[in-house]
Formats: structure tokens, C-alpha cells, sequence
């Protein structure tokens, strides 16, 4: 399947980063164009109240923080989920295609949002808003890493999600 190939390397884990200052070739693939929205490293890593997690820009993804607000919503700790991708979060009721929109999205070098259907540690389905932006090192101005912050917009109770469609918006 689509999810699991994309993410293979990484040990199917969409959600773990492992907050190192990773340095990034591909931070000069992406086109800094008005259209894009970018923050900086510095913002992307204040306290917030907001789930937030922090991926590598290589193309991999892979987790490199997530706050505490993260943690309860999704269940895994700043060890579980650092290294991992947030493939880690991807179940059967997980829409591959919006997947597939979403990563085409990040490798652009674009902002994006998307809800999907996720799963937090204990194999709890959620449906989350999930929106991206490209994070730009405080020093170079080059794209480093992606903020996501997950918001819960319900689906606690599994028969919700029953027919829920994924949403992207780039």
C-alpha cells in the first residue's frame, strides 16, 4: 500500500521527531515564493497550547520534536515518536491519497492542511485538522524542518468516523 511504501524507511511512524538541528539538502529545492508561508525555527518551537510536531525537511519527514500537547493527543512521548515518521499515526481508515497529496505538498515547499483519520498509541481512531508549514532555519533562511499542528475535531467514538472524507487544502 501507498502509506506504508512511502514510508517504509521510516519505520511507518508519521509521527515521531526527534528535535536535533538536523541540516537539510533540501532546503535550497524549494521555491521561496509569495504563495508560501514560512516560520521560523525559533516560533515553531515556542510553548503552545497547540499539538505541534516538528519533522525533517529531507523528505523523510521524520520527527524531530513534538510538544506536550501533542503527547496527550496522540499518546506517545517526545522518546517514542523522535527519529519516527508520522506514518506512526496512519491506519486503515487513514486516506492514502490525501496522504499522497499532503507529502507532494511538503516537498514543494508548501503550507497545506488536510483532515484526516489518525490513530494515537492505543489504536484510538481520531479525526484531525492537520496543518503544515515550512520552517526556515533562524540563521540561513532556509527550509529545515515542518511544524504540523493536529487539532482534534472529533471522532473519540469510532462510529463517527464512519464515511469521514479527507480534506486537503494546499
Amino acid at each position: 500500500d501507498v502509506r506504508r511504501q512511502e514510508f517504509a524507511s521510516s519505520s511507518l511512524s508519521y509521527a515521531h521527531l526527534s528535535f536535533a538541528t538536523p541540516t537539510s539538502d533540501f532546503s535550497g529545492a524549494y521555491p521561496k515564493e509569495a504563495e508560501h508561508n514560512f516560520m521560523q525555527l525559533s516560533e515553531a518551537l515556542a510553548p503552545s497550547n497547540e499539538a505541534r510536531v516538528l519533522t525533517s525537511a529531507d523528505g523523510r519527514f521524520r520527527i524531530q520534536h513534538v510538544n506536550n500537547a501533542w503527547t496527550r493527543l496522540c499518546g506517545y512521548s517526545m522518546k517514542e515518536a523522535s527519529g519516527k515518521t508520522l506514518g506512526l499515526l496512519q491506519g486503515d481508515a487513514t486516506d492514502d491519497k490525501a496522504v499522497e497529496e499532503l507529502v507532494s505538498q511538503l516537498r514543494e515547499g508548501k503550507s497545506t492542511e488536510a483532515v484526516l483519520i489518525n490513530y494515537d498509541k492505543y489504536g484510538r481512531k481520531f479525526r484531525n485538522h492537520l496543518k503544515t508549514t515550512p520552517v526556515v532555519s533562524d540563521e540561513t533562511g532556509e527550509i529545515t524542518h515542518f511544524l504540523g499542528v493536529l487539532r482534534n475535531i472529533g471522532g473519540e467514538n469510532n462510529e463517527q468516523l464512519v464515511g469521514a472524507q479527507a480534506v486537503i487544502t494546499p
